[in-house]
């Protein structure tokens, strides 16, 4: 592997153009970019040789340890080290800022590296309840890798072509970004089982009882198309969910739960005419709160 390391480092100087009133000129912090390319370092278990950024500072070093996992992975541990003193005066020069660490394969020819994190968890050890919700997350989220953490800095994963479970450079973030995607329901040309259903609240408000079934069932049988779907990835083997089989089905079988407790409701629409006018009275406020926000 490769590492590279950089800071912003500024000295107190004399400006090239700003001016005290007496015309002398004014003293400013003026930035250096300093950055630093390691030589290609092996994967041999044991502490990493102390590499020095850059020749002009020689108490800043990259540290760090090599371990070698059962599974034939690898764990690698780095550490951007200011070893400098802070002077009486300007301490500020003794500092670095914005600090700036990354790391990429040596190999042009293998560029996609860095493997997810395995964070195995033994049930045994912890509440069967918490266990459950911690693997079924981890279901719900395996596609979404975890690279690398850092100690206190964020750290950003440049991912492999067609792929999120192989990243090609690992960097350090000191301001974390991420893009959150915008979530909107899906339309009848994207699930056609959905076509006819009716979600306005305002036509909902206005609607006679004998006409919900014919709204509202559009859901249920969209939702019954989906619990199928899901369920015939359980056996897959391209999903990835060999590990999560027992949470998979759960997962289907709270699905199945769920369709049932949408079909009762819409029986009680049709059968209990103090629910229908409950419906139709919840969604005439609902409306009518959304106009008003508007």
């Amino acid at each position: 592997m490769q590492i590279n390391a950089g800071w912003g480092q500024y000295k107190r100087t004399k400006s090239e153009t700003i001016t005290k009133k007496d015309d002398t000129l004014k003293m400013v912090w003026k930035r250096q970019q300093i950055l630093g390319n390691s030589p290609p370092i092996p994967l041999i278990e044991g502490e990493i040789p102390k590499w020095t950024v850059h020749s002009e500072y020689p108490q800043v070093q990259v540290q760090g340890k090599i371990r070698q996992q059962s599974n034939g992975d690898w764990i690698v541990s780095l550490f951007l080290i200011n070893g400098q003193k802070e002077p009486a005066k300007l301490r500020d020069e003794a500092w670095l800022f914005q600090p700036e660490l990354s790391v990429q394969s040596a190999d042009f020819q293998h560029l996609d590296i860095f493997l997810k994190r395995h964070k195995p968890r033994q049930a045994g050890k912890l509440d069967p309840v918490i266990y459950a919700e911690e693997k079924a997350m981890a279901m719900l989220y395996r596609k979404q890798v975890e690279f690398a953490i850092g100690h206190g800095v964020s750290v950003h994963a440049e991912t492999a072509q067609n792929t999120t479970e192989c990243a090609v450079k690992l960097s350090t973030n000191v301001v974390p970004v991420y893009e959150v995607p915008k979530t909107s329901p899906p339309q009848a040309d994207e699930i056609p089982e959905l076509a006819g259903l009716v979600l306005d609240m305002k036509e909902l408000a206005e609607t006679p009882t004998a006409d919900f079934i014919s709204k509202l069932n559009p859901l249920v049988t969209a939702y019954t198309v989906w619990i199928q779907q899901q369920a015939q990835r359980i056996s897959n083997p391209n999903e990835g969910l060999t590990d999560y089989q027992d949470v998979a089905e759960d997962a289907i079988k709270n699905c199945d739960r769920t369709l049932q407790r949408i079909q009762s409701g819409l029986t009680l629409l049709q059968t209990n005419p103090e629910a229908a006018e409950a419906f139709r009275f919840m969604n005439q406020a609902m409306h009518l709160q959304r106009l008003h926000s508007r």
